[in-house]
């Protein structure tokens, strides 16, 4: 009868654990994109990014366009422009590209293709920001259009080396960098061992 009472409980934690692995991805993901061009203004809304876990697609929706700041070029000479979102810390995580080299794109007559790709780390939390542009053989009689794309890159959605970026860095109280230790295989799936280890051990009391 002990025995599977102690299975029951083994099921229930194993359950439990992964319910609260997947709680992370049972709802869909939406995230505020703002923009600006420094130094002339501070980050506004331009959109959002979500993603559905079913259809596994992530979608943008604008609220503003490239030209937003259409009125100001003019009386621009210098600046970046910059695409980015907020983490949960409160940091605007962007990717950007200098404003002289955006404005020869948007006056050359040819359609523009850019993508958003906001990359998340095991909390679903932004840690980086990629924008990029290429250019589109314009249609003809086709006044130019910039069309736009979003992606969401997890931590192990892809195949293959994924970029890797500048992450924080924990310093100790003299100055010096902290690594992170991988965890070994115990520290990782202790909570699935020791039950198994107990339920062996009162099955070979049981048959002594």
């Amino acid at each position: 009868m002990k025995i599977y009472i102690f299975l029951w409980i083994f099921l229930y934690l194993i359950g439990e654990t992964l319910t609260h692995e997947n709680d992370l991805y049972s709802k869909d993901l939406n995230f505020e994109i703002l923009h600006e061009l420094t130094p002339e203004t501070t980050p506004i809304l331009r959109g959002y990014i979500k993603y559905d876990f079913e259809k596994e697609k992530a979608v943008y929706e604008y609220n503003e366009t490239l030209f937003s700041f259409a009125a100001t070029w003019n009386y621009i000479e210098k600046g970046i422009y910059r695409v980015g979102a907020f983490n949960s810390k409160k940091k605007f995580k962007n990717g950007f590209i200098p404003w002289i080299h955006l404005r020869e794109l948007l006056e050359r007559d040819k359609d523009i293709h850019e993508e958003i790709i906001v990359y998340l780390d095991n909390s679903n939390d932004i840690w980086h920001i990629d924008y990029t542009l290429s250019i589109l053989e314009k249609r003809k009689n086709q006044i130019p259009e910039v069309i736009t794309s979003a992606r969401i890159v997890f931590p192990s959605s892809e195949n293959g080396v994924m970029p890797i970026f500048n992450k924080p860095i924990t310093l100790d109280p003299d100055g010096k960098p902290i690594e992170n230790k991988e965890k070994t295989f115990f520290q990782k799936y202790w909570m699935y061992i020791l039950p198994l280890v107990l339920i062996l051990l009162l099955k070979n009391r049981n048959a002594e």
